[in-house]
């Protein structure tokens, strides 16, 4: 698999999951009494927290796949002795 589609992957997979979680939140909260809960949250606010969750996880895939692309190119780079004979 390349780069390319790895990085794709990783942020199709990030953008989903957000959307999930941000959606089953605010489902979650739309029935939110006051009187008896502890916190109640705007949609807004559910939507930037959820964002804050998942984007230090895409920075942390990105990286992952970034140093394993770098290392992989460096190993298939580096040339090999010819056979003496």
């Amino acid at each position: 698999m390349s780069f390319r589609w790895v990085l794709v992957a990783w942020t199709v997979f990030c953008i989903v999951s957000w959307l999930l979680a941000a959606g089953v939140w605010n489902g979650i909260e739309a029935n939110c009494d006051e009187s008896t809960s502890l916190f109640c949250f705007k949609p807004r606010d559910i939507w930037l927290a959820t964002g804050i969750v998942v984007g230090p996880l895409w920075v942390a895939g990105v990286f992952v796949a970034t140093v394993v692309a770098a290392y992989r190119r460096r190993k298939s780079s580096r040339v090999k002795a010819p056979p003496t004979t």
